[in-house]
């Protein structure tokens, strides 16, 4: 099986306090915004391009270097995830649904993350690696 190599993105607004997912339609789930690398691209580089692509959001990222590296199989095959932290480049952008991927998209509070259909592992990273951004 091949390896695919895909760059996510959890951008968050710590004046809200607030991480923007979107409801993804393939896999039926929020999840944070992302895909695979085209050839030769970054990771850090995909991750700033598909937030765009899927949020419409400009970022920056909070470091260069993901927080974690995941390598995963779902249905879709094998892959190797770069994940990032980013926060929008202003604070006034509004997010755009991409509706050829996602049904939704909006911004989330760590408490109304358990009212949403959520991966689990997304619900725990959000809390593990965003919660130090956040004034709780």
């Amino acid at each position: 099986m091949q390896t695919e190599y895909c760059s996510s993105v959890f951008i968050i607004d710590e004046k809200r306090q607030k991480v923007l997912l979107i409801y993804h339609k393939k896999y039926q789930n929020w999840v944070q915004p992302g895909g695979r690398l085209k050839t030769g691209e970054k990771p850090e580089d995909g991750a700033i391009r598909k937030a765009l692509e899927e949020t419409g959001i400009k970022i920056k990222l909070v470091n260069t270097h993901p927080f974690m590296v995941e390598e995963y199989n779902n249905f879709n095959g094998h892959f190797i995830d770069y994940q990032f932290l980013a926060t929008p480049i202003d604070d006034l952008q509004e997010p755009v649904l991409n509706e050829q991927k996602c049904y939704a998209i909006d911004w989330f509070s760590l408490d109304e993350l358990n009212s949403i259909p959520l991966f689990p592992d997304v619900k725990t990273k959000v809390r593990m690696f965003l919660k130090p951004h956040f004034n709780h």
